[in-house]
């Protein structure tokens, strides 16, 4: 503990911040190995990636500690750098979607639809980022792009009982909340299409 306490203290009069940043990971490393505080830890790799936000070792092991202690506020901080360090698509996939489901679970939902979109981009056909985002739009009252994410799904999902779903719920959301008679229309036949036997 005397060793993490002393490379603290070199950190608060160092004025180099590459020096900073390489004695701050060795202190995390010693903290969160040798002395088992991850909270200590997290401190001094947030003062690493505070001088660089893509240094790969503070965010590796911000986001263990983070996995570990089931710390979903740190995980999403260190989503949102990490997808910024990723080039593969899948991955970038990967990261913007569980950035979704953390940002969802902690109510930041505008955070969440904007990583479920980004999602959205690299992987347009994927049913659960769709899912995901007409479940935000619906509780955000976000009327218009939830139209249009199910209008989306129904060219998505082939079983066609929810494509019925899907076209319903398109059509009552055109009538109650968007004053759209012409698409209200448009999505009921839609849905008539696939059970002519509900007319």
């Amino acid at each position: 503990e005397q060793l993490v306490d002393r490379y603290e203290s070199l950190l608060r009069v160092l004025d180099d911040p590459i020096r900073v940043a390489e004695l701050a990971v060795v202190g995390a490393t010693a903290a969160r190995e040798q002395l088992q505080d991850p909270d200590r830890a997290v401190t001094l790799y947030m003062m690493v990636l505070d001088i660089d936000p893509q240094h790969e070792q503070a965010l590796r092991a911000m986001e263990d500690i983070a996995r570990n202690s089931q710390d979903t506020a740190t995980l999403a901080k260190v989503l949102r750098r990490k997808v910024d360090l990723l080039y593969d698509p899948q991955e970038r996939f990967l990261a913007y979607y569980e950035l979704g489901q953390v940002t969802s679970s902690l109510g930041e939902y505008e955070d969440s639809i904007t990583a479920f979109r980004e999602a959205s981009l690299l992987d347009p056909n994927h049913s659960e980022t769709m899912q995901a985002l007409m479940t935000l739009y619906d509780h955000t009252q976000q009327w218009e792009d939830l139209v249009d994410v199910l209008e989306r799904m129904t060219t998505v999902i082939t079983q066609q009982e929810t494509q019925y779903g899907l076209f319903v719920k398109a059509g009552q959301v055109c009538g109650e909340h968007l004053d759209d008679p012409h698409r209200t229309i448009r999505f009921y036949e839609a849905a008539l299409s696939l059970y002519p036997q509900d007319v």
